[in-house]
């Protein structure tokens, strides 16, 4: 391979690369609609306490991996986290076992 067709396989692939610096938000219409349930979920909590918190992810698992996500945590961190501390990696297993207590 010559100096120029690699020099070539080297810039098609580096144009092929994402750009790592920008991240485009999501366009999931109906994730969009689940996290603006949650955030306005929340804010009719006023101040959020432990509490408050524990309630409301009582009603709503489904809000559990949405919270971690703000704070950092992907859904394989969350199940890791959940596990290490708790004994189980599934929050709504979780909630369950502790209802039945």
């Amino acid at each position: 391979m010559s100096d120029y067709q690699m020099q070539n396989n080297f810039q098609d692939f580096l144009t092929s690369l994402s750009n790592l610096d920008t991240i485009e938000p999501r366009q999931d219409l109906e994730m969009q609609q689940k996290i603006a349930e949650v955030v306005a979920g929340l804010r009719e909590l006023g101040t959020i306490t432990r509490d408050s918190l524990a309630v409301f992810l009582k009603v709503h698992p489904e809000a559990v991996p949405i919270i971690a996500a703000c704070a950092g945590l992907g859904q394989e961190q969350l199940k890791n986290q959940l596990r290490h501390h708790l004994g189980t990696s599934g929050w709504v297993n979780l909630q369950e076992i502790k209802l039945m207590n």
